[in-house]
């Protein structure tokens, strides 16, 4: 009997793609589970060179003519909270977004009040994941590093403070809890 099962898309987090940097790599382990690909228009050609299916564009002008191509549009002049009636609508549990690290940051507050799943940013600067529980809990390897991005007052177990960044002390589970604030990490390897 083989281990193999078919995914549906609907079974892996989809992906957001506004901008590109140096993580194609990260990308593509990602495409290979076959999760739904949404990506803004200035892309797609790049997009069709790598051979990478695209199932939607991200538009955010109302005034941008539709393709019949693609089978999803999101367009809005509201984005997120067009985002977040797609994926409640799907029933994701969970979101990638590659991105400029300044688009993260400054639509932070409204992204974790809109869309309450998970969501892995991919930016310039790293892989970032934003909870949408006060309590985070992930495995990590022994001495991988995290960098809290939002606050300092998180509760922290099997990770050790150091000025620039936590350290997991021994492989396993991490924990860092807050009472009312969703934490941003940001994994630093």
């Amino acid at each position: 009997m083989s281990s193999h099962h078919v995914i549906r898309d609907e079974q892996e987090p989809p992906i957001l793609v506004f901008e590109l940097h140096d993580n194609w790599n990260q990308l593509s382990e990602l495409l290979a589970w076959s999760p739904i690909v949404l990506i803004n228009p200035e892309l797609k050609y790049f997009f069709e060179i790598m051979r990478t299916k695209i199932d939607g564009l991200i538009l955010e002008d109302k005034n941008t003519i539709e393709s019949e191509e693609e089978d999803i549009i999101l367009k809005s002049d509201d984005l997120w909270p067009s985002i977040a009636k797609w994926l409640n609508k799907k029933k994701y549990t969970g979101l990638n977004v590659f991105c400029k690290n300044d688009l993260m940051q400054s639509k932070f507050i409204s992204i974790k009040n809109t869309i309450h799943l998970p969501i892995n940013f991919f930016t310039e600067s790293g892989k970032y994941i934003l909870s949408v529980e006060p309590i985070f809990k992930k495995w990590y390897p022994k001495d991988f590093k995290l960098n809290l991005e939002n606050s300092e007052n998180f509760e922290l177990s099997n990770l050790s403070k150091s000025e620039d960044y936590l350290k997991v002390i021994e492989d396993g589970m991490i924990t860092i809890k807050s009472q009312n604030e969703y934490p941003l990490i940001r994994e630093i390897g």
